[in-house]
């Protein structure tokens, strides 16, 4: 029998949002962006969204969707094939068995229904994990991965696919927001509730390793300031409960023209 290897830590996790929640409206910046962005492309189906889930910690504006329900626990999410529209929101990069949920959320949907989430992937922090894995490495002979791993755009679109979506569309929102020192870049992390929640933990990081990581990370990524660039990139999802009035594609040889048709016309 096959056991799914943690790599993130449930109770690290809740430990971390229940924490940032006393100083998350002076960090709430890029939550505050990417809220946002899902409502307005919630606002672009136009259907008549009865029945409502959104999923996620530390939202900016609840009042933002009328009469969804709050879902407590993002795990044991029901196959209950019922939902007109289900929501995730910065929840999905911390979650192990990434195609398990992907597969109950589409299960959650009644036919026809929209599934949007957002999370962050691909190159998120790279700055961040270069200037740490180096640094480490060069005062101890031997580094920890002080970032988590991020799902990359690719790898996402395939177990949006795997997981039954229909009109699976994955695109990105790349942000860079620029800090002064690590110290205030890791002050932001843990205050919008996304420290380091992997298992197992690792030991923390010392002064020596956090100020050569610095002078590394200047030297690499400063801008003529001497400003430190940390990006975060946003992956977008949006995938459809399968239904028979959805476009389908053709079948292969249904096609009426030949390419080579085209190109002599031109």
């Amino acid at each position: 029998m096959n056991t799914l290897a943690l790599l993130f830590d449930p109770k690290k996790i809740a430990s971390n949002r229940r924490r940032a929640r006393a100083g998350f409206n002076n960090h709430n910046f890029l939550h505050k962006r990417i809220w946002q962005d899902l409502l307005e492309r919630k606002a672009t189906i136009k259907r008549n969204l009865v029945k409502v889930e959104v999923i996620g910690d530390l939202i900016p504006d609840k009042e933002a969707f009328d009469n969804s329900a709050w879902l407590k626990s993002k795990l044991l999410y029901p196959s209950c094939s019922e939902l007109d529209f289900l929501c995730s929101f910065l929840e999905l990069h911390l979650i192990d068995d990434l195609p398990g949920v992907l597969l109950r959320y589409k299960q959650a949907l009644k036919a026809d229904g929209v599934f949007l989430g957002a999370m962050f992937g691909g190159h998120t922090l790279q700055e961040l994990r270069h200037s740490l894995f180096a640094a480490e490495s060069q005062l101890t002979g031997g580094a920890a991965s002080r970032i988590i791993p991020f799902v990359d755009v690719r790898t996402l679109g395939q177990l949006v696919q795997a997981a039954g979506f229909a009109l699976p569309v994955i695109d990105v929102d790349t942000i860079t927001v620029k800090y002064k020192s690590i110290t205030d870049l890791l002050h932001d992390l843990r205050n919008m509730g996304e420290a380091n929640p992997s298992f197992p933990p690792y030991r923390p990081l010392s002064r020596a390793v956090l100020k050569l990581a610095n002078q590394l990370y200047v030297e690499k990524y400063g801008d003529e300031n001497g400003l430190l660039p940390a990006r975060f990139d946003v992956l977008h999802i949006c995938g459809w409960a399968p239904h028979d009035s959805q476009q389908q594609p053709l079948a292969p040889g249904s096609g009426q023209m030949f390419l080579g048709d085209v190109f002599e016309k031109n």
